[in-house]
């Protein structure tokens, strides 16, 4: 589905791997433990955090270190996580 509506708005996919994302650390990148299944702890920095969250932050590091390779700029947001702008998208 999100291939489609992406497509249906010409915007393009880039497909990423997400195995091991909910056990890596997104702040430090070590191996961290996951006390119960839905939070995420860091034996190195004691980051902490929702572990689906944490492999989001994992993944969309590798998304962008996979563009930034091939010579793509990338403008990522730094807003709070989960923050809704009422704002129009741009259709740049």
């Amino acid at each position: 589905m999100i291939e489609y509506k992406a497509k249906w708005n010409g915007v393009p996919v880039l497909k990423v791997k997400e195995q091991g994302t909910s056990k890596r650390c997104s702040v430090c990148g070590d191996e961290g433990k996951r006390p119960y299944q839905g939070m995420f702890r860091c034996n190195e920095c004691g980051y902490q955090a929702n572990a689906d969250f944490n492999g989001a932050k994992n993944i969309l590091q590798r998304a962008t270190e996979y563009i930034s390779d091939a010579g793509v700029p990338v403008n990522v947001p730094t807003t709070e996580p989960f923050l809704v702008s009422s704002e129009a998208p741009c259709d740049s």
